[in-house]
C-alpha cells in the first residue's frame, strides 16, 4: 500500500512537471515590407544566400529568414529571423543571426559618436533597438493600433542622421504600451528593462531617414520624463545555438533553419498577454524587422511563489497521510 501510494505521488509529480515544460510557439508574422519593396538606397533587393524561409512558402518576400528590408546590407549577421512565445513560462524568445548582445546596444552611443556614421555602410556602429509590445484585445484585434510598418509621420524630418522622434500615440490606439529596453551587460552578457508606455512616450527613429518606414526602433528612457518600469532589470541570456541544438525539443516549434542561431529570453510574467499581441523589433538602422503576433487565450500573470508553495505542501502533506493510514489486518 505504502508503494502503491509513493508510485503514485511520483507520478503527480512527473505530471505537475510535464504541464510546466516549454511549450514555444513561432510567433512570427509578415513584418509587412515585401523584400523587393520601394526604400533603401544600397542597391540590394533585401533577399540572400542559397535558401528561402520555409515558414513562407510560395512567398519568398516575405519570409525572415535569409532577408533583410530592401536596400539594406543583406548578411546574416543583420537577419532577425523570429519570434517564439511560451504560454507556460510567458517567456518571448528572440531567434537570429544577428547577436543582440553586441557592444552598441541601445546604448545612445552612437548618438555621441565621433564616427560619420552616413559613411558606415555595412553598419557596423548600429546595434538592436526595443522590442515593444502592443497588447491585443479580447477578439484578438488591437482595436485602433496600426503597426509601426509604414509609419512615416515622425516629428522630426526624415533625413539621415538626425534619427527622428515619433509621439507614440501618432500609432494610434494609444500606440505601444510596452517597451523591453536592452543593454549590454557584464561580459558581453544582455540585460533588459520593460517600460510601461503611454500616449506622449517619445520613441526613437532608425538613424537612415530612408528606413523611417520601419517605425520606431527604441524607446530611450533619456528621452522621456516619465519612465514607468513595469518590470525590473533582468538578463536575457543570449546564446549561440547550432542547428543541432536548435532542433533539440526544448525548443518546440523554432526552426533552426539548418544554420547557427542566437537566441535570448525574456520574462514577460509580469504583464499579462492577451490575444492578438503584437511584438515588434528593427534595429537602429533599420536594416531589418521583425513582428511576432500571440494567438491563444489570454493569460494571467504567474501566482505568488507562496502560492505555489502552499500547493505543494497540500500534495505532500496528502501523500503523507496517505502514507499513515493503518492498513486492514
Amino acid at each position: 500500500m505504502k508503494k502503491r501510494n509513493a508510485i503514485a505521488f511520483a507520478g503527480s509529480l512527473i505530471l505537475a512537471s510535464n504541464l510546466a515544460q516549454a511549450a514555444i510557439t513561432d510567433i512570427t508574422i509578415f513584418d509587412g515590407l515585401l523584400a523587393d519593396s520601394p526604400g533603401g538606397s544600397s542597391g540590394s533587393n533585401g533577399l540572400f544566400g542559397s535558401s528561402t524561409d520555409p515558414r513562407f512558402a510560395g512567398q519568398p518576400k516575405m519570409g525572415e529568414f535569409n532577408e533583410v528590408e530592401n536596400g539594406n546590407v543583406e548578411n546574416a549577421s543583420w537577419d532577425l529571423r523570429a519570434f517564439g512565445f511560451d504560454p507556460v513560462t510567458k517567456k518571448l524568445i528572440y531567434q537570429g543571426g544577428m547577436n543582440i548582445a553586441s557592444e552598441h546596444v541601445n546604448d545612445a552611443q552612437s548618438l555621441n559618436s565621433s564616427v560619420n556614421l552616413s559613411n558606415q555602410t555595412n553598419h557596423q556602429y548600429f546595434g538592436i533597438g526595443s522590442i515593444f509590445l502592443k497588447l491585443g484585445s479580447d477578439d484578438g484585434a488591437s482595436a485602433g493600433f496600426e503597426p509601426p510598418i509604414w509609419s512615416n509621420n515622425s516629428t522630426t524630418p526624415a533625413t539621415n542622421g538626425n534619427y527622428g522622434t515619433l509621439s507614440n500615440g501618432a500609432l494610434g490606439g494609444g500606440g505601444f504600451d510596452y517597451a523591453i529596453t536592452l543593454r549590454t551587460g557584464a561580459a558581453g552578457t544582455l540585460d533588459y528593462i520593460i517600460y510601461e508606455l503611454n500616449a506622449n512616450s517619445v520613441l526613437r527613429m532608425p538613424y537612415y531617414g530612408e528606413n523611417d518606414e520601419a517605425g520606431p526602433y527604441a524607446y530611450l528612457p533619456e528621452d522621456n520624463q516619465v519612465n514607468t518600469i513595469a518590470v525590473a532589470q533582468q538578463n536575457a541570456g543570449v546564446s549561440l545555438k547550432t542547428a543541432l541544438q536548435m532542433d533539440d525539443p526544448a525548443y518546440g516549434g523554432l526552426q533552426s533553419f539548418g544554420v547557427n542561431n542566437y537566441v535570448a529570453g525574456f520574462n514577460l510574467e509580469g504583464i499579462g498577454i492577451t490575444n492578438g499581441s503584437y511584438f515588434y523589433l528593427t534595429q537602429e538602422c533599420g536594416n531589418d524587422s521583425l513582428v511576432g503576433q500571440y494567438s491563444g487565450p489570454n493569460l494571467v500573470t504567474i501566482p505568488e511563489p507562496s502560492g505555489t508553495a502552499a500547493l505543494m505542501g497540500l500534495m505532500l502533506g496528502g501523500a503523507f497521510f496517505r502514507n499513515r493510514r493503518p492498513t486492514a489486518g
